[in-house]
């Protein structure tokens, strides 16, 4: 994935200045925040040329569900399960729904993978 130089002058100008007044986890964690902001806008291009490219689209999802989107990461799970016909995209499903608490839901689907 290119980056371009601005982006980097932005983030180094910025990690210097939090270099001062945070500790380096934090400085890490901007720098991961922003880079997987990056990640979705390219993920979503490359759908918007190939939308039927389930592990793109289930490669969104799951990044979505590590930043904590839910409601994003859920919408593109169930789109995932639609464009493969149930195939993929469950296991990612149950985890959102356990990270969420929602625990029955995430039962329901387990069994319905233990079944099949």
């Amino acid at each position: 994935m290119a980056y371009n130089d601005a982006l980097f002058s932005r983030l180094f100008t910025r990690c210097l200045y939090d270099y001062k007044t945070t500790e380096l986890g934090t400085i890490n964690d901007q720098i991961s925040d922003l880079v997987d902001d990056q990640s979705i806008v390219h993920l979503k291009e490359a759908l918007q040329l190939s939308p039927d490219n389930v592990p793109l689209r289930l490669h969104l999802a799951d990044t979505l569900l590590r930043l904590e989107r839910f409601d994003e990461a859920e919408a593109e799970y169930q789109e995932v399960i639609r464009r493969s016909e149930g195939k993929e995209g469950k296991p990612g499903l149950a985890h959102l729904y356990y990270e969420k608490g929602e625990f029955g839901t995430c039962n329901v689907i387990l069994e319905e993978l233990l079944d099949h």
